[in-house]
């Protein structure tokens, strides 16, 4: 068998000639991606701090309504207890109280709480409310914006019913507990 050099040589000037070219464009790649641009960013970021503070504030006891027994007195920044003597028919107690959120973060009602429950019998004869100072009911998820106020209205009164058998014949005695119980504000909270 006869070997053929100019075969050979061809080969090898091509094999050279494809290592050659290999080599260089892995230079150029490596060269490029030294001296390629790099993208720096720099930035600074602030982050207010959080404050939660929502609060009840300033009681004024409504014109006309019995003098209370007790109180009302803030036992905690959200629940207030109280007392009052209805003697007759007609006879209410009635104060105004602002509930403030002084923090940063809005808040919304999880739900308030009136104790004790009254019977069916003393709701014959007994009634109470707690509303917004225009008469606006209170329910959950009713939002208490950051950095503001809402004035709430408390009212218990004696109703004056038709049927006399409907009033008790033994004094009864009620001592008052109002709990608001406020959450962070999520996106199930209603403006009020």
């Amino acid at each position: 068998m006869r070997i053929n050099r100019r075969k050979i040589k061809f080969y090898r000037r091509k094999i050279n000639a494809l290592l050659s070219f290999s080599i260089i464009l892995m230079l150029f790649t490596i060269g490029y991606a030294y001296l390629g641009t790099g993208i720096n960013i720099n930035g600074v970021g602030y982050i207010n701090k959080a404050e939660w503070d929502v609060h009840f504030d300033t009681i004024q006891t409504k014109n006309g309504s019995v003098t209370p027994t007790e109180g009302p007195t803030m036992v905690s920044p959200t629940s207030i207890t109280f007392s009052a003597r209805l003697e007759n028919p007609g006879d209410f107690y009635e104060f105004n109280v602002d509930v403030i959120n002084n923090g940063t973060i809005p808040a919304m009602i999880d739900n308030y709480v009136i104790s004790p429950t009254l019977t069916s019998e003393q709701a014959a004869y007994f009634d109470y409310t707690v509303t917004y100072s225009d008469g606006t009911p209170l329910a959950s998820n009713q939002l208490l914006a950051a950095k503001s106020s809402k004035a709430l209205k408390v009212s218990f009164q004696y109703k004056e019913v038709d049927d006399v058998e409907l009033y008790p014949i033994e004094d009864q005695v009620f001592q008052f507990n109002l709990a608001l119980n406020y959450v962070q504000a999520d996106e199930n909270a209603i403006e009020v």
